[in-house]
């Protein structure tokens, strides 16, 4: 799980444990799960059809209603 280029680096059991405390609304691992997608999202915004605040908060919201949704 770990990514070259990420702004961090992270184990596949830390990123399954961050998360699993997603999924309980523990905002400090959302944040951590954003930054760990964070050059990503950025580099897709650019190529979303619209302004790229817009596509990065789009973006955004969908990987939060991800980590959050139910197994």
């Amino acid at each position: 799980m770990e990514r070259e280029n990420s702004p961090i680096s992270m184990s596949e059991t830390e990123f399954l444990h961050l998360l699993s405390l997603a999924k309980e609304n523990d905002s400090e691992s959302i944040l951590k799960l954003l930054e760990f997608f964070k050059k990503d999202i950025l580099t897709l915004s650019k190529y979303i059809n619209t302004t790229q605040e817009d596509a990065i908060q789009s973006m955004i919201l969908g990987l939060i209603e991800l980590f959050k949704k139910p197994n």
